[in-house]
């Protein structure tokens, strides 16, 4: 897996300088070896469906620096029978994350270690992708047309603002808060 491919496809701006870490959560990807913590130069991902039952993700720590990724598995969207109850609530708690101390255990244990403890960096970048988006730029030999995304910077999205005029400006600037984004 490589990561600068999808972020550069998708205009997501790599971290100023001095960041050591990236956060990248791929939803509806499974690591191939979710026991495996370490840090390497390449990780292999499942991608498989989202079906709210599971964790389905995988979350990616890319330290920058030497271009090396770290793979945890994951959820990224909440559990069915959270979001059961939080539609009986108006939406209430259907993106939450559990409470308890499931954080010092399995993966997590092992996250936690390689992103927060052994660094000073106070804020962390994070990207999402999903699956089948990360399998469409994956093929190195297969060129990729640019997508704009909820975050994308740069060239691209001025090209779109000031072929879109006005509209395009404020669609991008100033996101739409009746549809949440």
């Amino acid at each position: 897996m490589h990561l600068r491919r999808p972020m550069d496809a998708n205009s997501f701006a790599l971290p100023e300088a001095g960041t050591e870490l990236l956060i990248f959560a791929l939803r509806g990807c499974i690591p191939a070896h979710p026991d495996d913590p370490e840090f390497a130069a390449e990780r292999s991902v499942e991608i498989v469906d989202v079906n709210y039952r599971n964790p389905r993700c995988t979350f990616t720590l890319w330290q920058l620096a030497d271009d090396r990724i770290a793979v945890f598995p994951g959820g990224t969207v909440p559990h069915e029978k959270y979001v059961r109850r939080a539609r009986e609530r108006s939406g209430v708690g259907a993106n939450e994350m559990m409470t308890g101390e499931e954080e010092d255990a399995g993966p997590w244990r092992r996250f936690r270690a390689r992103a927060y403890d052994a660094r000073s960096q106070e804020r962390f970048p994070y990207a999402l992708l999903d699956g089948l988006s990360l399998g469409r730029v994956a093929d190195l030999t297969v060129p990729v047309s640019p997508r704009l995304r909820y975050g994308s910077s740069g060239d691209r999205v001025r090209d779109v603002q000031r072929a879109g005029g006005s509209r395009a400006r404020r669609t991008v600037d100033r996101p739409d808060r009746r549809r949440g984004w």
